[in-house]
């Protein structure tokens, strides 16, 4: 089941589940972080930042680990067998909302093999999507220690310490799975939501930035632009990704009523200040 020994960079493994920011993107489901006032003229507040977080199919959070087809013969390789099935029927059990009991069973996986990174990190995901946040920090950065290029579990650990009102922290987890998978539009957009809560918007819309230009139709990543050029008062090219949005999903409510402000704003001026 280990990962440290192959080459290629981690990702989702296997077709049990498929999460963000849920299990690929092991956790992959949208959130939010507030922009505040963004529009500055008369949006009052009322958009708001993607924060992909729990990889049920979101991009935030990546996927739980999917173990590999046990060998057949041997006491060595039926106790593999056994922590295989463990870990595969975990991740049914995440597949379907059911993570404390997803965490009985990878707890008893870790039992049987404590030093295979997929087991940990699993066990993280299952621990942070029922808020046990310092239980779940420790098994990500336990998977860090035995495999410490393991985008997914920098990505996710970036993820609870956003959640915990720790940007800073979570910037240097993102800036380190970009780093080893600089393709990683995800991995950008996180980076961009902690740097805006860090308080550093023109950093943070140079990620928003880059991670539209590896995926044109990410539209989390593309709303976070159009937001943080709202918020910097860049309104005609807030306007035009606001736009592009809409061409993405029609129906995307958000951008509907960031552009309405921003047209409103056009024709209802606030007064000039005395």
């Amino acid at each position: 089941m280990s990962r440290r020994h192959k080459s290629h960079l981690p990702g989702p493994r296997g077709p049990v589940v498929r999460a963000q920011s849920t299990p690929r993107r092991v956790n992959r489901r949208p959130g939010w972080l507030a922009l505040g006032s963004v529009l500055a003229l008369c949006l009052m507040g009322g958009l708001t930042l993607f924060l992909l977080s729990g990889k049920t199919n979101s991009r935030r959070e990546s996927p739980p680990a999917a173990a590999t087809t046990p060998p057949t013969t041997g006491a060595a390789n039926q106790l593999e067998a056994s922590v295989i099935e463990w870990v595969n029927r975990g991740n049914q059990l995440m597949a379907q909302g059911k993570p404390a009991e997803a965490e009985a069973l990878l707890t008893e996986a870790l039992r049987l093999n404590p030093e295979d990174e997929d087991i940990h990190y699993n066990l993280g995901i299952a621990l942070a999507r029922q808020g046990k946040y310092a239980e779940a920090i420790r098994h990500y950065e336990e998977a860090l220690r035995l495999f410490p290029d393991y985008v997914e579990a920098h990505n996710n650990l970036g993820n609870v310490l956003v959640r915990l009102g720790r940007p800073d922290q979570a910037v240097v987890r993102f800036r380190e799975a970009v780093r080893i998978m600089p393709d990683y539009a995800s991995g950008w957009n996180n980076l961009g939501n902690a740097l805006q809560q860090a308080g550093q918007p023109d950093e943070a819309r140079s990620c928003y930035q880059r991670a539209v230009d590896l995926d044109p139709d990410y539209l989390e990543a593309r709303f976070n632009l159009a937001s943080s050029y709202a918020q910097q008062r860049q309104f005609p090219e807030a306007q035009a990704e606001f736009e592009a949005v809409l061409r993405i999903r029609p129906d995307f409510e958000p951008a509907k009523s960031a552009l309405a402000h921003l047209e409103s704003s056009k024709t209802n001026p606030p007064p000039a200040a005395p």
